[in-house]
């Protein structure tokens, strides 16, 4: 059965994840660590309650946190896209989001952390080409405008 993290509806609570609670999230979900060789640079861990953490180690740089957020990106839209099937648009987005990186809705529904992990990787280094894209975007026009 696959592994559920819960409503993504809740992101912010009062509580603070404690040290003890990260290293029994890491020990429970590896497969969420990034790794460059055999450096972890970060991870994102979903809570019970819904919401995520994204940790940053000490190789961690800029690019570790667009990655990361992009996983935040692409697990709220598809989990919304699924909770919400009446939302057409958000639905559609989801599906061509998903077919980009070479699954499918039904695929994610059924799947587990391992088999989301491929289309998973392409989306969030799709999201971080965005970003940065945006951001080269963003100097062009100052320096034409000014």
């Amino acid at each position: 059965m696959p592994k559920s993290y819960g409503s993504h509806r809740r992101f912010l609570d009062n509580s603070i994840a404690t040290e003890r609670d990260l290293v029994k999230r890491k020990l429970e979900y590896p497969e969420l660590y990034q790794k460059q060789g055999e450096k972890t640079k970060g991870a994102i861990l979903p809570q019970v309650d819904g919401s995520y953490i994204i940790s940053l180690f000490k190789h961690a740089d800029a690019s570790t946190v667009i990655h990361e957020t992009g996983h935040y990106f692409v697990e709220t839209l598809v989990e919304e896209a699924l909770a919400n099937p009446d939302n057409k648009q958000l639905n559609n987005d989801a599906r061509i989001l998903l077919e980009y990186a070479g699954t499918n809705l039904e695929a994610w529904r059924n799947g587990d952390v391992d088999s989301k992990r491929p289309a998973h990787e392409i989306l969030a280094n799709a999201f971080e080409t965005l970003v940065y894209i945006f951001c080269i975007y963003k100097n062009i026009v100052i320096m034409v405008i000014g």
